[in-house]
């Protein structure tokens, strides 16, 4: 799961305590050891085995492994020099990423989609600590993901982006429009929002028929069967289309 979210997500936003702890490129903080203790995220023991090579300086930050093949390539590179013998010089097969550069594009050719500025929430009960001054731009075309112990408020935040939770101070801009200011019925327009279990999100008897339901909005409540048909043959699902989504894997549904 976090390898995927590594190669997939251009920007890692770490919550803690209702405060933006960490951000920017997943790179840079997947590799850093020291920063992922600080903020108590697991490493991956891929980059544990490269953060010790570059803290010995055999290394460059740039070229700590993410992935099993890269990491092999390196411990056969290295544990000569480890055991004292002269490093054997091979021809490096790493790909460099420049440090500091999202994944696929940079943001500052696409506009803010979703604006977080100076946000504070406190719960009613007072019981939980609520957002902090949280502020966050995403661009169109972004894949950011918010990551952080449980009880960071994660959700919290996730929720000012539709409107489920309206900010106590601050605001939350999307695509222009202040969520304080509409309803969450009509953020739902603009702002989708997936559950983590599928489970809780599915409730027809078919697979076609929960696609059908899911597509209709209120100025369309005719779904064409055309569209219907080319969502299903695109996931593959066009022999499912009459089973009960509880009949599918955790992953098809």
């Amino acid at each position: 799961m976090v390898e995927e979210l590594i190669g997939q997500a251009e920007n890692i936003v770490v919550l803690d305590q209702g405060n933006i702890a960490w951000q920017g490129n997943p790179y840079d903080l997947f590799g850093d050891m020291e920063s992922l203790i600080r903020l108590r995220i697991r490493p991956l023991p891929f980059t544990r085995i490269g953060w010790k090579f570059f803290k010995k300086g055999w290394l460059p930050f740039n070229q700590i492994p993410f992935n099993l093949a890269t990491a092999e390539f390196l411990i056969r590179r290295f544990l000569p020099a480890a055991a004292g013998s002269p490093l054997q010089k091979k021809h490096s097969v790493l790909e460099i990423r420049p440090v500091g550069t999202n994944v696929s594009h940079s943001s500052g050719s696409f506009r803010a989609i979703l604006r977080v500025e100076n946000l504070w929430y406190q719960y009613p009960s007072n019981t939980k600590a609520g957002l902090h001054n949280i502020n966050l731009t995403i661009h169109q075309g972004d894949f950011v993901a918010v990551i952080g112990p449980n009880g960071a408020d994660k959700t919290t935040l996730a929720k000012h982006f539709n409107g489920l939770l309206k900010p106590k101070s601050g605001r939350v801009m999307v695509d222009g429009i202040n969520t304080a200011l509409v309803s969450t019925s009509q953020l739902a327009q603009t702002v989708d929002y997936v559950f983590q279990n599928p489970d809780h999100q599915l409730f027809c008897i078919s697979v076609e028929k929960n696609w059908i339901t899911g597509l209709k909005t209120p100025a369309c409540r005719i779904v064409e069967k055309k569209r219907i048909e080319r969502i299903l043959r695109f996931l593959k699902l066009e022999d499912y289309r009459h089973v009960h989504p509880f009949k599918l894997s955790k992953g098809e549904r």
